[in-house]
């Protein structure tokens, strides 16, 4: 009975914060929108209530099921995404389809099932903490979870703006502005976003790997397990590398590097909550 309350509980509340999603993108579409008062206090309630949403959740230690990673998920690229808009200058833009995108994501997790019980790792001397109602877990978990969870957030918003890039050429070579194209940043604000993000994410990503190769260093005594969820990891490390690589060397840009941004966002999600999926419900 309790177990059913509280099951009811976390829907209501996840399905508030999914909703508190829509206004910010339906707001873009408006032809008088613009990076004003209206839009900011949208988007502060979204991060407001997506943070309300995580202390609540993280009472009961760390949840590890396929629906709260794609809340977190969601919650991580509302947060980055309020943190860097004020220094992409038509960035803001992008949330016409990056928020209707990440509600789509909550109504995923809302159908999804509640996956597994909460995780808490045992304590060690020296080498523990406390976040809010989390278990004392290792400095290096908490690092790896981190780095994943804002990786993630980083490449979704990579993929979001490589997607403006594909929909804005794709109008200029019919040269026909529809409504989309007016709505979304210009090509060159679009690639400068593409860039920032993907720059993060590898910056993420390493720490991510390194963090990963220090808990399988202290857990087997190897310094990497190579399961599918790593080789994704790395593959997706390797190939954002070769595209900054590439773009500061030959200044290749365009539908080029969308589709493989696009790519990356694949790998990554196949590696994150692809694998919750599979645990959660191909397992099941």
């Amino acid at each position: 009975m309790l177990y059913r309350e509280g099951m009811e509980e976390k829907l209501i509340i996840s399905a508030i914060a999914a909703l508190t999603l829509l206004p910010v993108g339906l707001y873009c579409w408006r032809n008088d929108a613009k990076r004003g008062g209206i839009f900011w206090l949208l988007l502060l309630a979204v991060v407001f209530v997506f943070a309300g949403w995580l202390l609540y959740r993280l009472q009961t230690g760390w949840q590890r099921g396929l629906s709260d990673t794609l809340y977190v998920c969601v919650a991580a690229t509302s947060i980055f995404f309020t943190l860097t808009v004020h220094r992409l200058r038509e960035g803001w833009r992008v949330a016409s389809i990056l928020f209707p995108y990440l509600f789509i994501l909550c109504v995923l997790a809302l159908l999804a099932p509640d996956g597994q019980a909460p995780q808490h790792a045992p304590n060690t001397p020296n080498t523990t903490i406390q976040i809010a109602g989390l278990s004392a877990i290792s400095r290096w978990t908490v690092i790896h979870i981190l780095s994943n969870v804002i990786a993630y957030a980083t490449i979704t918003m990579a993929a979001v703006a490589a997607c403006a890039v594909l929909i804005q050429e794709r109008f200029l070579k019919a040269k026909n502005a529809g409504p989309w194209s007016k709505r979304l940043p210009p090509v060159a604000d679009s690639e400068r976003i593409e860039v920032f993000c993907l720059a993060t994410s590898e910056a993420v990503l390493l720490i991510g790997i390194i963090s990963g190769m220090a808990l399988q260093l202290g857990s087997s005594g190897s310094l990497l397990e190579f399961d599918h969820k790593t080789l994704l990891t790395i593959v997706a490390f390797a190939i954002v590398g070769l595209l900054l690589l590439a773009r500061a060397k030959s200044g290749i840009r365009g539908r080029f590097v969308a589709r493989f941004v696009l790519l990356s966002y694949l790998l990554i999600t196949l590696g994150y909550p692809g694998v919750k999926w599979v645990t959660d419900v191909l397992l099941t």
